[in-house]
């Protein structure tokens, strides 16, 4: 039963919250978008329910009360876009589990979609790399002495019903660290683990290396459409290559590919493995509708604000680092194209971020 809680949160209910972002301009949204953009909404929401609780020295119990409420308004929110633009744009007869990857493909004449000789190669191979990589993480163990310490956190908020405040490394309680307070990404863990009962180690070591890698391929298919449109060769051949550089990225202990497959149950690899590759995607996204001369719309900024306090989530720096490149990336866009109402939105959607920065600076 523990784990059909899991499928649940991690799932089912990210892809009901996504459809907040299905209006009639993005009917044409793939299904793993939806799940996809559905999952940082519900970071997002966790990042600020469980800073403010942490920060009054709360319990778990009372982030899980607060959290679930939201999200599950979040979910029924979501469901109800979906209904109203299917009402609006007729589409919702049009979903299928092609979406997943092909959303927007022309269909041949027998109403499927018309695959390639080249198309097909590629996908096999991504299609093995990804298994071998699921496998791994099933049957094989990871050795890392940061556990030590987040493992920790995150086992003690569920045991104990404590955050941030008992000395993991000894015994006793301890003054909050602001360094590891302002980014709750264990303390996530702590909460699927409290409301499936699966324990918290099988969760950062197994589930969420599951969850977390596709989605990262997830947004790396995001990132081949912006870039090659509906090229699916040139798609499938990125997302090879992408794999690829996960199996044999190991060179270090400190690269993002390490830190995807091998550390995933840090707020670290959260950063490193999803939101940055995230981030990238929406400025690519934002630039290609500029060339074509496009309206920006306001979800991508709300997209960047989700991304944003994500990356909050998981590192404090992370998050201020990501602030860095949402900004860079708006003035050399405002400058190239000269569109400077990009300055004044990307601002706004940067204050819930910036907020966090100042805090750990205060204190």
């Amino acid at each position: 039963m523990g784990y059909v809680i899991l499928f649940g949160w991690l799932i089912l209910l990210p892809f009901c919250a996504g459809g907040l972002f299905r209006t009639v301009k993005n009917k044409n949204m793939s299904l793993s978008a939806q799940w996809l953009w559905g999952q940082f909404y519900l970071w997002a929401i966790f990042q600020v329910v469980a800073v403010h609780f942490i920060l009054k020295e709360g319990t778990l119990t009372e982030v899980m009360r607060v959290y679930v409420i939201v999200s599950v308004c979040a979910a029924v929110s979501g469901l109800i876009a979906t209904g109203k633009t299917a009402m609006d744009t007729g589409s919702l007869g049009r979903w299928s589990l092609r979406g997943l990857w092909t959303k927007g493909d022309k269909p041949d004449t027998n109403g499927g979609t018309m695959w390639k000789k080249e198309e097909i190669i590629p996908a096999v191979i991504f299609a093995l790399l990804w298994l071998a990589q699921m496998l791994a993480i099933i049957f094989l163990a990871v050795n890392d002495g940061d556990d030590a310490y987040y493992m920790a956190i995150a086992n003690v908020a569920e045991s104990a019903d404590t955050m941030y405040t008992a000395n993991v490394y000894a015994f006793g309680n301890t003054e909050l660290t602001y360094r590891y307070a302002l980014a709750p990404f264990p303390i996530w863990i702590a909460f699927l683990s409290k409301i499936s009962g699966v324990h918290t180690l099988v969760i950062g070591h197994v589930i969420l290396g599951l969850i977390l890698v596709t989605m990262s391929y997830v947004i790396y298919a995001r990132t081949g459409r912006e870039l090659f449109g509906e090229n699916r060769c040139k798609r499938w051949m990125l997302l090879v290559f992408v794999a690829i550089l996960y199996v044999w990225g190991n060179t270090s202990s400190h690269t993002a590919e390490s830190f995807l497959l091998l550390r995933t149950r840090q707020g670290k690899a959260l950063v490193a493995g999803l939101v940055f590759p995230a981030m990238i995607c929406l400025i690519i996204k934002m630039g290609r509708c500029l060339e074509e001369q496009k309206k920006i719309s306001t979800e991508n900024y709300l997209l960047a604000m989700m991304i944003i306090l994500t990356g909050c989530l998981g590192s404090t720096l992370g998050g201020s680092l990501v602030i860095l490149l949402w900004g860079s990336a708006l003035l050399l866009l405002a400058i190239g194209y000269r569109k400077w109402n990009l300055l004044w939105a990307g601002v706004l959607s940067a204050v819930p971020g910036i907020i966090f920065a100042i805090l750990y600076l205060i204190r």
